[in-house]
Formats: structure tokens, C-alpha cells, sequence
């Protein structure tokens, strides 16, 4: 299982260092990978994450969890619209 680990640890690092060597090679692409990868972090949360709370916590937490949540990618569509 160490050598698990240590292998995803190590493949980690040959694309990163990969991505830094390459990644003026793929500069168009980059604006549709961020948006690709973006969207899957809120579908892995909204499907995960929230369901979860919804299950476990009370009424009003629940609904405070969702609120928050929904106001961060908010914020975060409005952050990208102001910053360019």
C-alpha cells in the first residue's frame, strides 16, 4: 500500500513538471481545461458533499451549508468577471 502511495506521489510530480516543460504548448487550451476541471470539482461537490450534510445535519444547518455554497461560486463567477 506504501508503494501505492509513493507511485501517485511520484506521478504527481512527472505532471506537474510535465505541465511546467510543456505548458506553452497548450496555452490555447488552458481557458477550456480550467473550465473543464471547475465544473467536475462542483459536480464532485454538489453530488458529495451536499447530499451528505443534507443527510446528517439539521434542517437549518443544512440549508446554511447550501447557501454558503452556492454564494462561493457566486463569488466566484463575479470575481472572475472583475478580474478578467
Amino acid at each position: 500500500m506504501l508503494w501505492f502511495n509513493v507511485l501517485t506521489g511520484a506521478a504527481a510530480i512527472a505532471g506537474a513538471i510535465l505541465a511546467f516543460y510543456l505548458g506553452n504548448l497548450f496555452k490555447d487550451a488552458i481557458p477550456v481545461l480550467l473550465a473543464v476541471t471547475t465544473g467536475n470539482f462542483i459536480y464532485l461537490s454538489a453530488t458529495d458533499l451536499l447530499p451528505e450534510i443534507h443527510h446528517k445535519a439539521e434542517k437549518s444547518l443544512a440549508l446554511s451549508h447550501t447557501f454558503f455554497f452556492i454564494a462561493g461560486i457566486v463569488l466566484i463567477a463575479v470575481l472572475i468577471k472583475l478580474l478578467g
